[in-house]
């Protein structure tokens, strides 16, 4: 769904994409599954219960134990981490997997993604947010009957209702959290300006696993800025490790900046030394901001080149980067 850019970052380019249902049936979980396409699965087990209801027992019957699974050999219902019935993380983690259910739909079927919530400025020095309708909760499902001779397709429904509401609201509360710690670069668009706030963070945040957040944010998109860039989630949860990398960038682009001012180019290992760094960081970072070796920019700079080469240190920079090598 995204673009791992050179610089590590989580981008996409355009503004909406299309998926396929069937390919996001075969490989997402329900925590992970775009809420506009848990909706039309819903909407699918009404419209055609008698179908689901084949698939579960078909599913059924492909367990070789000989058991009466039921709805079970879908959906192992809703289990806590470890298996016990405690809400120790603030919610439960399903076992649901949605594989089976992409019968339900033929592969010209598809689902416009958009991001979850606009970062569109700030007000009384807190970051405004406007969330996607597809969050917002949607009791009239709960009203949406399924015929009883489908008992295993009805319990599927309930169980997934209540799932869509649980996740919208916990993604409302994770974007809320993103938005507060994450402020300053929402309001500069500077990654050094960004803080570290990774899922264990927000796990901690919100009362959940790591490993469910890690499961809750995968694919999600955001708009930062009303008509502005999308991007995955993940770039405003960074680890320690991702802040370092944005402080480097920022030494390594002022030493290429006096560099091109004095037209004489620093090779890696003197770029170390200046930014008490290691030569093989430097390369690195350099490699992946495709900048060319000390010797080539030296040439560069006898032939009368007087613009600082630059690693991108705000999103418009890395949105521009990226569209130039698009083409």
């Amino acid at each position: 769904m995204s673009q791992e850019l050179r610089t590590g970052q989580h981008l996409s380019i355009g503004l909406e994409q299309r998926l396929g249902l069937q390919q996001i049936m075969l490989t997402s979980q329900v925590l992970s599954m775009p809420i506009g396409a848990l909706d039309i699965l819903l909407v699918a087990l009404v419209s055609n219960p008698q179908h689901a209801e084949e698939i579960i027992r078909e599913s059924r019957r492909e367990k070789s134990d000989g058991r009466n699974h039921g709805l079970k050999s879908l959906y192992g219902g809703l289990v806590t981490e470890g298996g016990s019935q405690k809400k120790d993380f603030g919610g439960t983690i399903t076992t649901f997997n949605p594989e089976n259910m992409a019968r339900l739909f033929g592969k010209e079927s598809e689902i416009l993604i958009v991001p979850d919530v606009t970062y569109v400025g700030k007000e009384n020095n807190k970051p405004e947010m406007e969330f996607s309708s597809h969050l917002s909760p949607k009791p009239e499902m709960s009203f949406l009957t399924i015929p009883s001779q489908f008992k295993d397709t009805a319990s599927l429904y309930t169980k997934l209702c209540k799932e869509r509401e649980w996740i919208g609201k916990t993604l409302r509360e994770m974007y809320a959290q993103l938005g507060e710690r994450q402020r300053e670069f929402l309001y500069s668009l500077k990654f050094v300006d960004m803080n570290i706030f990774d899922e264990k963070d927000v796990a901690k945040e919100l009362n959940l696993s790591p490993s469910f957040v890690s499961r809750l944010r995968e694919s999600r998109l955001v708009r930062i800025g009303a008509g502005g860039n999308v991007v995955e989630v993940k770039m405003l949860m960074p680890t320690q490790d991702k802040i370092y990398r944005y402080q480097i960038h920022e030494k390594i682009n002022l030493a290429l900046e006096e560099e091109v001012k004095n037209s004489s180019a620093l090779i890696d290992s003197q770029i170390a030394g200046r930014i008490k760094s290691r030569r093989r960081t430097i390369a690195k970072y350099r490699t992946l901001a495709h900048i060319s070796v000390g010797t080539e920019r030296q040439t560069a700079y006898r032939n009368g080149r007087k613009e600082a080469y630059h690693i991108p240190e705000t999103l418009p920079e890395l949105v521009a980067a990226e569209s130039r090598s698009a083409y």
